[in-house]
């Protein structure tokens, strides 16, 4: 369970850096054609804006499925934490069972 949450920590913190790169990436574009809007053709803009766009919605996508799994994992972790706790309790009654078991067996 450690391993799938840590997985999934990575992938969003992975599919985070892509959407700031992919961010990033269409914001130099932008200035490009603000500062050689007469040297581009309007075709390639945008051919260059749907790129972009395409890209955009993809790391979108990928960020909220690695953050749907990230919250399912966190839930899974907390049921698991709580049968942990509720085990550990068990536990404990049953160490001191056997305890005044054994101290009546030696009384």
């Amino acid at each position: 369970m450690k391993e799938q949450l840590e997985d999934s920590r990575e992938t969003t913190a992975d599919i985070q850096r892509q959407l700031t790169k992919a961010v990033g990436e269409a914001a130099q574009l932008r200035q490009k054609a603000e500062v050689a809007d007469e040297g581009i053709r309007p075709e390639e803009l945008e051919d260059l804006k749907r790129k972009m766009g395409v890209r955009l919605q993809d790391s979108e996508s990928q960020l909220e499925a690695a953050l749907t799994k990230a919250v399912s994992m966190e839930k899974a972790k907390n049921r698991l934490q709580v049968e942990l706790e509720a085990l550990a309790e068990d536990l404990e009654k049953v160490y001191f069972t056997i305890i005044i078991i054994i101290i009546n067996i030696l009384i």
